[in-house]
């Protein structure tokens, strides 16, 4: 399956989508069914969704394409198709230790497209060993004469912050030594990509603290309409609240 990605790519890539001023973006992509319910939905997924949806016209405006390279999921496999205006090709899968070797692979049939958006955060690409592959990656895009923006999801200054998730204790040689880890796999690629993006101005002074190198610039998430997701309920019977109490009801990302 995945050598006839490869091969039948070239006759898409060659047409309206291979061409200088096009975008790459390289993320977790969402899944739809007959019925347009959307799967494989995380952060990530849902986010480079609701950003292309509104990109998506501002490209077509201007007369530029976008690609996708997103993952492959159980549903969707190795393929590459049109959907909304986009071009999705599913080229890559979580924990596989050939997955950027293989997202190069894919992008020599795009080789007049200059400039890629890659996406970032741990774990998204695979375990430990996939992640330190991340720099290298990132380095063979430059190779290649790309124009590369990453944008970073999160930026883990201090890991002991997490050391109940990570069952690891905050003062311990373990801990420091991940810690130390971390802010060098930072450096190196602060130091590789021409701009970075990210969502919060705190994780834009953890890099700064860390020693950025290349501009970072902080742009909030956007508010969109999830009407179409989202089920409208009144639950204030089953909690006994009556009409016209006053209730606060609170949303937020819930970390350790």
């Amino acid at each position: 399956m995945y050598n006839e990605l490869t091969n039948t790519m070239k006759i898409s890539a060659q047409s309206k989508y291979n061409k200088t001023g096009n975008i790459i973006f390289i993320s977790n992509y969402p899944t739809f069914d007959e019925k347009g319910n959307m799967g494989n939905i995380n952060g990530v997924s849902k986010y480079t969704y609701n950003l292309l949806s509104q990109l998506k016209k501002d490209t077509e405006v201007e007369g530029r394409k976008i690609v996708v390279f997103a993952d492959i999921t159980n549903d969707s496999g190795s393929k590459h198709y049109e959907e909304n205006g986009l071009l999705v090709v599913r080229c890559w899968k979580k924990d596989d230790p050939h997955i950027f070797k293989k997202i190069n692979s894919i992008l020599i049939n795009f080789n007049n497209i200059d400039r890629v958006f890659v996406h970032f955060e741990f774990n998204m690409y695979g375990d430990l060993l996939t992640t330190l592959q991340f720099p290298e990656f990132l380095r063979s895009l430059r190779r290649r004469h790309k124009n590369v923006t990453l944008l970073l999801h999160q930026v883990v200054k201090d890991l002991g912050e997490l050391g109940g998730h990570l069952n690891i204790n905050s003062g311990s040689l373990k801990m420091k030594i991940l810690n130390f880890g971390v802010r060098k796999f930072y450096r190196t690629i602060l130091g590789i990509a021409d701009k970075i993006i990210v969502h919060d101005l705190i994780f834009k002074e953890r890099l700064e603290s860390i020693g950025r190198k290349n501009p970072v610039f902080v742009i909030p998430h956007g508010m969109v309409d999830n009407s179409d997701y989202c089920e409208v309920v009144d639950p204030r019977g089953k909690l006994g609240l009556k009409k016209n109490d006053f209730v606060i009801l609170v949303f937020g990302f819930l970390t350790w």
